[in-house]
């Protein structure tokens, strides 16, 4: 039986894979208690593989929730994985379950030098909203964060 992609709500026990997976993409901006914390306050969303009774962990997307907003906080492909849609459709997913608990638009900051990142939120349907000058240090200079949001469609 071939394997299956799938998404479902993270708990603790994901914590060491989710953050072995952040030190494998090559990200490392999140440590190991910076994910527990995520975990126990903000949404937390995995994308798995499924083949027989073993799931490997693929990625994840953290968002925050205030009210009926949220903020993607961090999004994470295993770079194995990557190539796939898999990004989309973890976002898509997630933006399904945040609607369906009335949240109504999701922010999101990002490198203005980070093009495939941009390139997808827009797909997506995120509209650039604003700039944060010099907001992220990139070795010895700083670059800009744009700020995104999308609406997010309600539940019928």
């Amino acid at each position: 039986m071939p394997a299956v992609i799938d998404f479902r709500l993270a708990t603790l026990n994901d914590l060491d894979s989710m953050a072995l997976l952040e030190a494998a993409a090559g990200y490392s901006r999140w440590t190991s208690d910076a994910i527990r914390t995520a975990l126990e306050r903000h949404s937390v969303w995995l994308c798995i593989e499924r083949n027989h009774s073993d799931e490997m962990l693929c990625g994840f997307a953290i968002f925050s929730r205030v009210l009926d907003e949220a903020e993607l906080l961090n999004i994470v492909i295993d770079p194995g994985y990557q190539g796939r849609s898999l990004g989309s459709r973890l976002l898509a997913w997630s933006f399904s379950n945040l609607s369906d608990d009335g949240i109504c638009h999701c922010f999101l900051e990002v490198g203005q030098d980070n093009g495939p990142a941009i390139a997808l939120y827009e797909k997506l349907g995120f509209k650039l909203e604003g700039r944060r000058k010099g907001y992220y240090k990139k070795s010895d200079s700083r670059i800009d964060a744009l700020i995104y949001c999308k609406n997010l469609d309600k539940p019928n």
